[in-house]
Order: structure tokens, then C-alpha cells, then sequence
């Protein structure tokens, strides 16, 4: 079951489903979005116990899930959901879910989630009356199109639930854009790989696949803003000294080469 992988598309997801219930899988089939997000279906015996995405959970999170027309999947079998959250059979949880993208689409709900890029739009793009907060304010100041919800969360002190609202009704009002994160290229990853692996061993090709799963990302998602995230993820793994010093000379000879302003 661990062999089970490949891209999704329109359609992928729910078919996925009742093909991994009728295998009875126990395990998670994970996720990810180009823009860097990732989703989660806990498997038990054949039945969904528990779905998670950014922000939202169970019936809401395969909602959000089914729109993804676009990303990678592979399966985890034994692994262990986190919580139940869900009671329902895989036919009738598809047609809840559902029922929340149709209901979510007729009310113009925003793409917006805490990894989600904006950009504020130029000026004479906007309207000539225009109500905000003064928390809308504050908001607009920091979307440059390069740092996210959530790094605007940690560098603000806000919390990312607060400024999802803020941001959304931004977006609502046409006063911003979304933006798709600049990624590391995969040249970037092979070659920490390859550093991570010539200080701990074949291990730690095992280690980088961890730390970018943590992250809710892979070799092809990795936004240019969770380097550093990862990079001290990693370094949390080396527990011996010289092995720290090692890693940190290397990496610092990698972001210069490939141009990543510590």
C-alpha cells in the first residue's frame, strides 16, 4: 500500500477514497498543494476516522481537500490517526463534504489559508471608497507578496485565525491578490540531501523526508521562506557537536551558491 502515489486531479481524491476503503487500509494518505499545504486522511479498517487541513478539520477539511485539482498523494500505511473526527461511511461523508464545496462556492468563500502569499494591489486598482479596519490596515502594511499568513503571524505576534479574517475580507474587497510562493529549486534539496546523508549516513536521507513532512511540504513545494524552518530542523537531529559545526559551514556555503540570503 505504500506504493500507492500519484498527482492529483478532478476527481482523484473521492475516488481515492472508496478504493482504499474497499481495501480496507489502515494508514494516511496524505496531500500536497503546490503552494505548499498539506492535507491528511486517516484511515482505520477502511473507514475515515479523522481529516485534517490547514485550519480545519474533519467534514470541513475534506471540503477543502476535494477542491485541490491540482498536487501529489501517496499513501502511509500504520499510521495512526491523531483524534476521530469522523463517524461516517466514505459514501456519505463524500456527499457531506461535497455538499460543503457547493454551499462554500455559492458563497464566494475565499482560497485563503494561513500559507497563502498576498499581495496588495496597486493603488489605482482600487476602489475610491473603500471601508476598512483599522486591523485591515495594519495587515496591508505587511503583504508584499513574498511573506505568508502565517510568517506574518510569527513576525506581528497576531494570530493567524485573526488575521485569516482580516485577510479574507481584504480579499473579498479586491484590495489584495493572491500570490503563488517562490519554491526552492530541486537542485537546493539534492544537495542538502546529499550533506544531510555525508554527516549521518544513508539515516539521513530518512531524516530530510521527516522534516519536510513536519513541514507540510515536499522537495517540489518547499516555499523560499521555510528554509530556514527546515534547515533548524535538521540541525535538531545532529547531536553531536562536530556534526552541528559540519552542517552549519555547509549550509552556509549552500545558501550562497544557490543564492539564499540567510
Amino acid at each position: 500500500m505504500n506504493a500507492l502515489q500519484g498527482q492529483i486531479d478532478e476527481g482523484v481524491l473521492a475516488n481515492l477514497l472508496q478504493y482504499l476503503a474497499l481495501d480496507q487500509a489502515s494508514g494516511c494518505l496524505i496531500l500536497r498543494h503546490p503552494r505548499g499545504a498539506q492535507g491528511d486522511v486517516f484511515f482505520a479498517g477502511g473507514k475515515v476516522v479523522h481529516v485534517q487541513a490547514p485550519g480545519r478539520s474533519g467534514v470541513l477539511a475534506l471540503s477543502e481537500l476535494l477542491t485541490w485539482i491540482e498536487g501529489t498523494f501517496h499513501f502511509r500505511s500504520g499510521v495512526a490517526a491523531p483524534q476521530n473526527s469522523i463517524r461516517l461511511s466514505v459514501e456519505s461523508l463524500l456527499l457531506e463534504a461535497s455538499y460543503q464545496v457547493d454551499e462554500a462556492r455559492r458563497s464566494g468563500s475565499d482560497p485563503i489559508d494561513e500559507r497563502s502569499v498576498l499581495r496588495s494591489k496597486p493603488l489605482e486598482q482600487h476602489r475610491s471608497t473603500v471601508a476598512m479596519t483599522l486591523r485591515a490596515v495594519h495587515l496591508l502594511r505587511h503583504l508584499d507578496g513574498t511573506l505568508s499568513i502565517a510568517e506574518i503571524s510569527n513576525r506581528t505576534g497576531a494570530s493567524v485565525e485573526e488575521l485569516l479574517v482580516v485577510a479574507k475580507e481584504l480579499h473579498r474587497q479586491e484590495l489584495v491578490e493572491l500570490m503563488t510562493p517562490q519554491v526552492v529549486g530541486r537542485d537546493f534539496i539534492e544537495a542538502l540531501e546529499r550533506t544531510v546523508i555525508d554527516i549521518m549516513g544513508p539515516i539521513g536521507e530518512i531524516v530530510l523526508d521527516d522534516a519536510l513532512y513536519d513541514l507540510g511540504v515536499n522537495a517540489e513545494t518547499l516555499p523560499i521562506g521555510a528554509v530556514d524552518e527546515l534547515v533548524q530542523a535538521l540541525a535538531a537531529q545532529l547531536r553531536r557537536e562536530d556534526w552541528r559545526r559540519d552542517f552549519q559551514e555547509r549550509i552556509r556555503r549552500l545558501r550562497e551558491r544557490f543564492d539564499l540570503a540567510d
